[in-house]
């Protein structure tokens, strides 16, 4: 039923009860037991959310699930704690990120820490440790590795050549 409180302007629609909109009811608004509270929109057409600040919360307002800002930012929350933000250079990802790959554009610099750098110069794949530890290489089917120091080839080793 639908019900209308003129003392509180109210209009009440009980489950199960649609607020529709289009000449063919493409947009429907509501609530009911088994599946909750539903926005439908069953047309090709987009479905248009405009605002300059969007948040979308928990229902007592205590978590953030994502926030999008006009000409700023989108935020993604998981347990109402920022995990993942649009920045105007990228993105920024707190916490770990998995994934099936990475693909780096050219000539980026992937920084892992404050001591090491991953690179392809466009002739070599390049690693590149500052800090005081070691740097360990491991892998299978190298045919050829190039150790360089402040930019001068120190050791070239042929995988054929066994050293202890």
């Amino acid at each position: 039923a639908l019900h209308w409180d003129s003392s509180e302007d109210l209009l009440n629609f009980n489950d199960g009860i649609k607020a529709t909109f289009g000449d063919a009811n493409e947009l429907a608004i509501y609530h009911n037991v088994v599946g909750g509270s539903i926005i439908e929109h069953s047309t090709a057409q987009p479905l248009f959310i405009k605002a300059d600040d969007i948040l979308i919360e928990s229902a007592d307002g205590s978590d953030d699930y994502i926030r999008a800002v006009k000409d700023g930012s989108v935020t993604l929350y998981h347990d109402n704690n920022q995990k993942f933000e649009t920045t105007s250079t990228g993105a920024t990802v707190t916490g770990t990120l998995v994934a099936d790959g990475v693909t780096v554009g050219n000539s980026e610099i992937i920084q892992l820490g404050t001591t090491m750098q991953l690179y392809n110069d466009g002739a070599a794949s390049v690693i590149t440790e500052t800090g005081t530890g070691s740097l360990v290489l491991q892998g299978n089917n190298i045919e050829l590795i190039i150790f360089e120091v402040l930019q001068a080839v120190r050791l070239k080793l042929l995988t054929q050549v066994q050293i202890s």
